[in-house]
């Protein structure tokens, strides 16, 4: 380990003459503003290559890196210098983005899905050297933060602030940069803020008098940031230099264009063909004869001729050719990516016949559920056909796999949206046992019981496009069809010639009992007899607990033959990979922290404080990410995306709680106390109300929902940056060290923390993390009388 300086006070003093705290500030400004920038943009970067499991694995692994830069400055003993080492990390940190887009551009195997996402063990070498350079650059940067932290321990409001206010805009700096230049150019503004900082800290000591004979500027230091400024330069003009497709010409040569946004990478194979994110096809023509009815289109059975017709997702528009075909007087056509909307409208308008541009088709760029919510018509027909979540969920590296679209609130929200005796159409994978399509069953069945329908069995259909439908091995999308009145005689009349021409057969059908769990299901005196022996997770899904495409639990045992398929290994691996992530950040964790204390156990001897400071900074670490998950998970149902819900409430909680920090440097540290009270009232007020409230106000305007987003998350982010501050003032000054060891165990119980909370909300919903935050902050109030050594003089 480094030498411990015999006298840090001399050399802090010595810092205080280059520029003090104040402007320090500054620079732990721009490296938190450059690591959240990189940390929210990276997971832009990742999901086109990687299903959402790995995304969410990568980045908990790479926040040790924060957690580890404290843990090296406790163990090591040694001061950090307040110059050439920040000077040195801050290069390092500038240099990171670079290497991470050389690693992601031109080491990653060929992808076997699609042309972007990598899958199984060809992933993992791939995915090991990704997790190393995202754990180098944010202990690049938390070596920056922790040296400043512990320089200068007497100022930590002020540079805790810095710090949470820089992390909140480089949120909001990640969503502006990554809409209007993309996610790579953004990921390598990163470098640049660094660079700044690294610019700012020569000219702060070249200003008081140092020269390069003091090893302050030497060339080589200086060589080396020109350098990096010229290469994130080259990058930022020519961001194809790190397109990951490049390395195989046979694939870019297929792609005629490209557009990468917060939202989504699409890719145009040809007209109106697009891929998604490297794995979702949309065609306007993809299962139609050119210029033809969708021969599976059943839904126009149900209703009468000329309706009125929306679309949810309508990609490139094969619902709207079916739509306008069938003689739709009208129809509204949703869809969230705005780059398929606007080469439908435009660059593609010849070859779909211009569909997108017709009289009777409104076009609207929006999340379903908000769309219809604020349209004041209704409708006879809803189709939502094949809606998946890989785009939408694998955006946020902690909002997981949640889609708002398949609960049983979004089907009360498609119920109210129709006129009398329309139906909503929903197409989902249909397998054997049943799966996707037997829990959307379940969870329209959900909405219908609690609208108070009598007899819910009346209004619902389920299909199978196949007569053998028992067959195992069966892959084919069903039906299920849903209706705000019981189906009728002449409905389904029009329907049974329809699957009889067809050779189609009934998974459910009003009047006829039919062997299957769908119909089991309906008879079943007690549901919960049903769901527990069933083989796959097919309970009502909720907006406290939106996860419908986590169909199998982890600890499931399946057979050998079940898991081999592809229909296994989708669901078996999203489960497990929860339970692994858990695993390996328990693991990390305890050589992160365990190592260090080992070879500073001689601390243990006596010192009551560091054994508490343990429990109570750990204990903020997890509480924090307890309030922080279940409410960007909400929030993504408020605002509409989990771009938007990331960004926004990340911008106001750390805004906020940088406001809180600030603030409890000024105030006696009791007052850290009632900071913790009041976030346990508001943890466990939020747990029963949040949702609610959202449901009552999710009608409103886009600028009003964001306004009061905000509002929420400053009033609950003030009191959440207070009791991290109010303790490390309670740590003994006489030990700087402690500071660094603080940091190290806050970060690292929030890693551990997101990935329990994670398979807590999957399993148990929001609510329940909600209710863990009041027990750790609970348990952080209990432990602080032992944390305050000598609170009275402070």
């Amino acid at each position: 380990m480094g030498r411990e300086d015999p006298d840090p006070t001399r050399q802090r003093a010595a810092d205080e003459d280059f520029g003090g705290p104040v402007r320090y500030g500054l620079i732990a400004f721009l490296v938190a503003l450059a690591l959240l920038n990189a940390q929210v943009t990276v997971t832009r970067l990742l999901a086109y290559r990687f299903f959402y499991h790995f995304v969410f694995f990568v980045i908990s692994l790479s926040q040790l890196g924060l957690a580890a830069a404290g843990a090296w400055v406790y163990a090591s003993r040694r001061l950090p210098r307040m110059n050439l080492d920040l000077l040195r990390w801050l290069l390092l940190l500038a240099a990171s983005p670079l290497l991470v887009l050389a690693a992601y551009s031109w080491l990653g195997p060929r992808p076997n899905l699609s042309f972007g996402k990598l899958d199984g063990p060809t992933a993992y070498g791939y995915l090991s050297l990704l997790s190393i350079l995202l754990v180098v650059l944010n202990f690049a940067g938390g070596m920056v933060l922790t040296t400043l932290f512990t320089g200068f321990k007497e100022h930590i409001g002020r540079l805790y602030a810095a710090d949470l206010v820089g992390a909140s805009l480089g949120c909001l700096a990640s969503v502006g940069l990554m809409m209007y230049a993309g996610p790579i150019r953004a990921f390598l503004m990163s470098g640049v803020a660094a660079l700044l900082a690294a610019l700012g800290l020569l000219i702060l000591l070249e200003g008081k008098g140092r020269r390069p004979s003091q090893n302050l500027t030497q060339p080589r230091l200086v060589s080396a940031w020109v350098f990096l400024m010229l290469f994130l330069c080259l990058g930022l003009a020519f961001p194809g230099l790190f397109d990951p497709n490049l390395r195989f010409p046979d694939r870019a040569g297929r792609l005629t264009r490209s557009a990468w946004t917060h939202i989504a990478r699409t890719d145009a194979t040809g007209p109106a063909s697009y891929v998604i994110d490297g794995d979702a096809y949309t065609d306007v023509y993809s299962g139609l004869p050119q210029g033809g009815v969708d021969p599976p289109s059943p839904s126009y059975e149900l209703v009468s001729p000329g309706p009125d017709v929306a679309i949810i997702g309508v990609g490139a528009g094969p619902q709207l050719v079916v739509a306008l075909e069938r003689g739709a007087t009208s129809v509204l056509a949703v869809d969230i990516n705005p780059t398929i909307i606007a080469w439908s409208k435009d660059e593609d308008r010849q070859f779909n016949q211009d569909i997108f541009n017709r009289p009777e088709v409104t076009v609207q760029v929006a999340e379903g559920r908000h769309a219809l919510r604020s349209s004041e018509k209704d409708f006879d027909l809803i189709v939502m056909h094949a809606i998946d979540t890989w785009t939408a969920s694998s955006q946020g590296a902690y909002s997981l796999t949640e889609n708002f679209l398949y609960t049983s609130e979004a089907m009360r929200d498609l119920l109210s949206k129709l006129r009398p005796g329309g139906v909503v159409s929903i197409r989902r994978w249909l397998f054997w046992p049943p799966r996707e399509s037997l829990r959307l069953f379940t969870t329209i069945n959900d909405a219908l019981e609690r609208e108070g329908f009598e007899e819910p069995e009346r209004h619902l259909i389920a299909v199978s496009p196949e007569q053998q439908f028992r067959d195992p091995e069966l892959k084919v999308w069903g039906f299920v069809f849903f209706s705000n009145q019981p189906f009728g005689e002449e409905q389904l009349a029009r329907l049974d010639r329809y699957v009889e021409s067809r050779h189609w057969s009934y998974l459910y059908r009003p009047g006829e009992s039919i062997s299957t769990p769908f119909t089991e299901f309906l008879n079943a005196h007690d549901r919960q007899a049903f769901y527990d022996p069933y083989p796959y997770i097919v309970t009502p899904a909720s907006d406290a607990n939106p996860f419908f495409f986590q169909i199998a639990s982890p600890w499931s045992d399946w057979g050998s033959g079940e898991t081999q398929k592809l229909s296994g290994v989708i669901y078996r691996q999203s489960s497990s990979l929860l339970v692994l992530c858990l695993v390996l950040a328990v693991v990390l964790t305890v050589a992160l922290l365990g190592v260090p204390l080992f070879l500073r156990r001689g601390d243990l001897s006596g010192d009551r404080q560091l054994g508490t400071s343990v429990v109570y900074f750990g204990c903020l670490g997890f509480g924090f990410m307890a309030i922080e998950l279940p409410v960007i998970q909400v929030m993504t149902l408020f605002l509409g995306h989990p771009t938007y819900a990331l960004s926004v409430v990340l911008l106001g909680l750390l805004a906020a709680a940088g406001a809180g920090s600030s603030l409890m440097g000024k105030l006696p540290t009791a007052a850290g106390r009632i900071a913790i009270a009041v976030v346990i009232v508001l943890a466990i007020g939020s747990g029963l109300t949040l949702l609610p409230a959202v449901h009552a106000l999710i009608h409103l305007p886009d600028p009003i929902r964001f306004g009061l987003t905000l509002v929420y998350v400053v009033a609950i982010g003030v009191p959440l940056g207070m009791p991290f501050v109010a303790g490390v003032r309670l740590l003994d000054a006489a030990r700087p060290h402690q500071v660094a060891w603080a940091w190290a165990v806050n970060g690292a119980t929030a890693v551990v923390g997101s990935c329990l909370l994670m398979i807590l909300m999957v399993f148990s919903g929001s609510g329940a993390s909600f209710a863990l935050a009041a027990v750790a902050y609970g348990i952080a109030f209990l432990a602080r009388p032992r944390l305050a050594l000598k609170e009275a003089s402070r």
